[in-house]
C-alpha cells in the first residue's frame, strides 16, 4: 500500500511540476504575444506616419504647381492668391431713392470701385448726398413752408 501511495505521490508531484511548466510557458507566450503586438504597432505607426508625410508632401508641391500655374497665366498680382492673409473691407454705399436721381453721386459711385474704395472716399459720397439731399429740401419748400414738387 505504501508504495501505491508513494506512487500516487509522485504522480501528484509530477503533475504539479507539469502545471507550473505550464503556467511558465502560458506567462512567456503571453509576453512574446504582447512584445509582438508592441512591435507591430511601432511598425504601423510608422508606416503611417511615412505615408502621411508622402502625401502632405505630394500636396505640398501640387500646391506650388497650381500656384505657378496661376501665376504665368495671371501674372506676379496674383502671386498671393492661397495666403490666409485677412481680406480688405469692403466700404459699400447703398442708395437710397434721391441719390439715384443724382449724376454727381452716381458718377462718384462709379469712379471709385467698391474693392477700391477706401472709408475717406465713402465719407465724401456721403456728405455730396447729404449736401444734395438738404439742398432739394431747401428748394422744395418756400418761404410760406409750402412744398412743392
Amino acid at each position: 500500500m505504501e508504495q501505491i501511495l508513494n506512487k500516487l505521490s509522485e504522480i501528484e508531484l509530477t503533475a504539479q511540476r507539469i502545471m507550473e511548466d505550464c503556467d511558465r510557458q502560458k506567462q512567456q507566450l503571453s509576453e512574446e504575444a504582447e512584445q509582438k503586438c508592441k512591435n507591430y504597432d511601432r511598425q504601423l505607426e510608422s508606416r503611417t506616419a511615412e505615408q502621411i508625410r508622402r502625401i502632405r508632401q505630394q500636396l505640398e508641391e501640387e500646391k506650388e504647381k497650381n500656384k505657378e500655374r496661376i501665376r504665368k497665366a495671371y501674372g506676379e498680382s496674383a502671386s498671393n492668391i492661397g495666403s490666409k492673409s485677412l481680406r480688405k473691407r469692403r466700404h459699400i454705399y447703398l442708395f437710397n431713392m434721391e441719390d439715384l436721381d443724382n449724376d454727381d453721386i452716381i458718377a462718384m459711385v462709379e469712379d471709385s470701385p467698391t474693392y477700391m474704395r477706401d472709408k475717406t472716399t465713402l465719407t465724401k459720397i456721403r456728405t455730396k448726398a447729404a449736401l444734395e439731399e438738404e439742398v432739394t429740401t431747401e428748394e422744395a419748400t418756400d418761404e410760406n413752408g409750402v412744398i412743392t414738387f
